[in-house]
């Protein structure tokens, strides 16, 4: 018989809490929450056409914790730079280092070009250092 009454007990219990739950999701309080949440969400940072700005690439290479999320983008947009027909010299002498510290000193010289996309940083910063120039296809 205690094991019958135990369980009446949680059968009891669950059904309260399954009714707090749909009075929750039925009132005009859930709606409420989430109309706060996401115009939370979308007054945390300014809309973007692209992922990253000069100005969140710069941050992330002021940070010993982001340092090698600063030179995978940076490399990365130089890859891109030579995949799409740029020819920048020859890159047996350039580390990935060198090419980081050309980036980021570029955005630290230049913070009102910050605000532009962080590719055209790397795009801008490599051609000036290298001469970068698109090959004819």
């Amino acid at each position: 018989m205690m094991g019958g009454s135990r369980w009446t007990r949680d059968r009891a219990r669950l059904a309260r809490k399954l009714r707090w739950l749909t009075a929750l999701f039925q009132s005009k309080m859930i709606g409420r929450l989430l109309a706060a949440l996401t115009a939370l969400a979308c007054s945390t940072s300014p809309a973007s056409p692209y992922f990253d700005t000069g100005n969140s690439l710069y941050e992330l290479c002021q940070s010993p914790r982001t340092y090698q999320v600063c030179l995978g983008t940076i490399i990365g947009h130089y890859d891109m730079l030579l995949a799409n027909g740029y020819d920048c010299g020859p890159d047996n002498q350039r580390t990935k280092q060198q090419i980081m510290d050309i980036v980021v000193k570029y955005l630290k010289d230049n913070p009102a070009e910050r605000s532009d996309v962080a590719a055209l940083a790397t795009y801008k910063a490599m051609t000036a250092a290298f001469a970068c120039k698109q090959l004819p296809k």
